[in-house]
């Protein structure tokens, strides 16, 4: 692809004029977009973070599926 300084002048200036309309048309797409993405974050509800590990509770669910099936038969 040939450089900017190696093309004709005419040439050059309407290059430089397209990318110029496209940034600006850019950003005038990405602003409201942006805004609406920070106005949606603000509504989304925090969740706080687990405090245990996938194994420690894959074996507290364990421990209480041992523990409920024990007990019924223990019952009757």
């Amino acid at each position: 692809m040939p450089d900017m300084t190696t093309l004709p002048e005419p040439m050059r200036e309407i290059v430089e004029h397209a990318y110029g309309v496209a940034t600006a048309d850019l950003f005038l797409v990405a602003t409201p977009v942006a805004a609406l993405a920070v106005i949606a974050v603000l509504f989304i509800k925090e969740k706080p973070l687990k405090d245990t590990s996938g194994m420690e509770r894959l074996t507290a669910e364990s421990a209480e599926s041992a523990g409920a099936t024990a007990s019924p038969a223990g019952v009757g």
